[in-house]
């Protein structure tokens, strides 16, 4: 069985999509040493410390946030320009029993469910991740629900993951 629709992207949605992306790319395991550096170092400095290492740290904790900063920067950059590519803002979905076909006034593509493997889901939204920075998104508007189903159950036969 297969199922069609169609969505449409808007410049909000795409930075919204894109931050969320991001934070979660980025995780725990990410942000939280990045944190316990930032609050060591403020802490040694408010205790007058100047030394070499306390540099060191800090360094670190600038290089970690403009690394950080730069991916996202670079990531809502291409998700607007591929926005401005599309024509009207519209692409559609084909669901079908081997692939996804996702057109758009200019391209097709068709992937494979095993190209996909996580969804990640959100109540106005879900991410078809491709690899930790190749992905989809899924505007949720006007999507049957028959068809989130699907993708979801071909995702998981394919061995994709769910979340």
């Amino acid at each position: 069985m297969s199922g069609s629709f169609t969505v449409e992207y808007s410049e909000p949605l795409v930075r919204v999509a894109v931050t969320r992306f991001w934070l979660r790319s980025l995780g725990w395991r990410f942000c939280l040493p990045l944190l316990v550096l930032l609050l060591l170092v403020t802490y040694q400095v408010a205790r007058g410390d100047r030394s070499w290492w306390v540099g060191l740290l800090g360094g670190i904790v600038c290089i970690g946030l403009a690394i950080a900063i730069a991916g996202w920067l670079a990531q809502r950059r291409r998700a607007l320009d591929a926005l401005r590519d599309l024509e009207e803002g519209k692409a559609s979905f084909t669901v079908g029993e081997d692939r996804l076909v996702i057109r758009t006034a200019r391209a097709a593509a068709e992937l494979p469910w095993k190209t996909v493997r996580e969804v990640w889901r959100y109540p106005d939204l879900w991410f078809l991740v491709y690899s930790p920075n190749s992905f989809s998104t899924l505007p949720l508007r006007g999507v049957p629900a028959e068809a989130l189903e699907q993708i979801e159950n071909r995702v998981r036969g394919a061995g994709g993951k769910v979340a």
